[in-house]
């Protein structure tokens, strides 16, 4: 193990995913999930059942404001682990900006339920995955440790006698 922090956008997707489904790290990723995974949900909650234009003078009133902000937070969240999911995937920077876009405004704008809920399914994943793997990286960093704490482990056996035979 090693004192330097390392960060989740510098592992393979595949690592992440191994790491996160590690027995050891179940907590790190159910931790993960409550907190990376939060953030789309709430933000698809917000979208499509907060955030709505005045009907008569088709714009955004003053009760609007927030939940759109909310909307926007959580969109500028999860795009960054996004945008390093798709860099890792499809090896091109633009390939990953256009995933992000699309990714994160279909959970948004669409209209069509299948998509809306595929792309938030997509982010539930990506950003529980990554904080998971984060929080088990975390959690593998080495800590000085206090050597007077360690107990020394004495064995019960008996010393092992030597099979030579003695003379005689």
């Amino acid at each position: 193990m090693t004192n330097a922090k390392k960060s989740v956008s510098e592992i393979a997707i595949i690592d992440q995913i191994r790491t996160a489904c590690d027995r050891r790290n179940r907590l790190a990723t159910a931790i993960g999930f409550l907190l990376g995974a939060f953030v789309p949900f709430a933000t698809f909650i917000v979208a499509h059942y907060q955030v709505t234009l005045d009907s008569d003078a088709g714009i955004m009133t003053l009760s609007n404001i927030l939940p759109a902000i909310m909307v926007a937070g959580g969109l500028t969240y999860s795009a960054n682990t996004v945008f390093h999911w798709g860099q890792k995937a499809f090896g091109a920077t633009a390939k990953a900006l256009g995933f992000v876009v699309l990714v994160e405004l279909v959970m948004v704008t669409s209209n069509i339920p299948s998509l809306t809920i595929a792309a938030l399914v997509y982010l539930m994943l990506i950003n529980g995955i990554a904080t998971g793997c984060q929080l088990a990286l975390d959690g593998k960093v080495k800590r000085p440790s206090n050597s007077n704490s360690k107990k020394k482990v004495v064995s019960s056996k008996a010393p092992k006698v030597s099979s030579f035979s003695k003379a005689a």
